[in-house]
């Protein structure tokens, strides 16, 4: 039996049948016209399931051939959303979706590839380069143009100038006017260098305690080449190691 049929029998039972013979059962009681029976001949019912399910308490019984059947429209009235929320807690195990635990981050993957870039490339490619900057309408909206290149003057974005730190780097890896160059090797490997400490430092939890990104991706920058001169971090002026 499908749910629409249940419907439309349910709204048969009691908003018409039941209607009826509480109508007829005061005002017809002892009259030979009405009966419960021809009643339900003539709407299609069976009469023995009407009779017992009208004669019960009919405020809180609910007839078997609907209890199994689920609702296939969904109202918006504030019970129906509880009864929604609790049996989604239900599915997951009496967790509300808003306590379930947040999947781990990996702490393989990378972070602070921005801030390594611009501590560590994007002075090159400035100071050494001839690379230039510029903001578009909005303040987080960077472009990085090579030398001679402008926007809208016949140059193309992620062609010729690039809106992304990921694009440019790729970009100076890639292109055979720029990765052989002396200055873009120096940079590029010494930005490896940090996204490696960087990472070990984070794994053994002694990363300084900065307030930003950029200063710990500035402090990882000087503490690899302290490393690299053999020099110590206190002579150069960079903060102890500290556990966060």
């Amino acid at each position: 039996i499908s749910s629409k049929n249940i419907a439309a029998e349910w709204y048969i039972v009691w908003q018409v049948v039941f209607v009826v013979h509480v109508f007829c059962s005061e005002y017809l009681a002892n009259s030979e016209v009405y009966s419960l029976e021809e009643l339900c001949n003539t709407v299609g019912l069976n009469y023995n399931q009407v009779s017992n399910t009208i004669s019960e308490n009919i405020v809180n019984y609910k007839p078997h051939y609907l209890s199994n059947i689920a609702r296939e429209d969904t109202t918006t009235t504030k019970g129906s959303k509880r009864a929604h929320r609790r049996q989604r807690r239900e599915v997951s195990g009496g967790i509300s979706q808003a306590k379930l635990p947040k999947k781990p981050r990996d702490p393989q993957k990378p972070r602070y590839v921005g801030s390594i870039f611009w501590a560590v490339v994007w002075p090159c490619l400035r100071d050494n380069l001839g690379w230039e900057l510029e903001v578009g309408h909005r303040p987080k909206d960077f472009y990085y143009l090579p030398p001679g290149i402008k926007r809208g003057r016949g140059y193309s974005n992620r062609k010729d100038f690039f809106d992304s730190v990921l694009l440019t780097m790729g970009f100076i890896k890639s292109d055979a006017r720029w990765k052989d160059r002396p200055e873009i090797k120096a940079c590029l490997q010494h930005y490896e260098d940090c996204e490696r400490t960087l990472k070990e430092l984070r794994q053994q939890r002694k990363l300084p305690k900065l307030k930003s990104q950029e200063e710990v991706a500035k402090w990882v920058s000087e503490y690899v080449r302290s490393n690299e001169n053999g020099g110590s971090r206190k002579r150069k002026g960079l903060p102890d190691l500290a556990t966060v």
